[in-house]
């Protein structure tokens, strides 16, 4: 779904079932970083991925997700990557949208 470089020459990048990974050009490896818990369905997922400006230093990343559940939103939420890993214990939701899952298509 997207991608990002980090200032070390890895590239993080996302798939809409939840996955995280990381593409270490330096050994030509690709590493699973983490899974998100989404939903899927219609047009949602794990949709959007953010490199913080200073990655280099907190090592943050913007995730844009539809978290699995019954509840119909969809999260903007920071995280922690220690290394190749994804840290889900350092989420902090930065922002909550209320959406819809009855209809298709384009999830508003």
């Amino acid at each position: 779904m997207e991608l990002g470089p980090t200032p070390d020459g890895r590239v993080l990048y996302i798939e809409r079932s939840g996955a995280l990974k990381i593409y270490k050009p330096d050994s030509d490896t690709i590493v699973i970083a983490g899974q998100l818990a989404v939903n899927y369905n219609l047009e949602d997922g794990l949709l959007g991925l953010a490199i913080d400006p200073n990655f280099a230093n907190n090592h943050w990343i913007y995730m844009y997700y539809t978290p699995d559940g019954q509840v119909p939103e969809n999260i903007l939420s920071r995280f922690t990557m220690n290394g190749d890993t994804l840290d889900k214990s350092s989420e902090k939701v930065m922002l909550r949208i209320p959406t819809q899952r009855l209809m298709c298509c384009h999830s508003s």
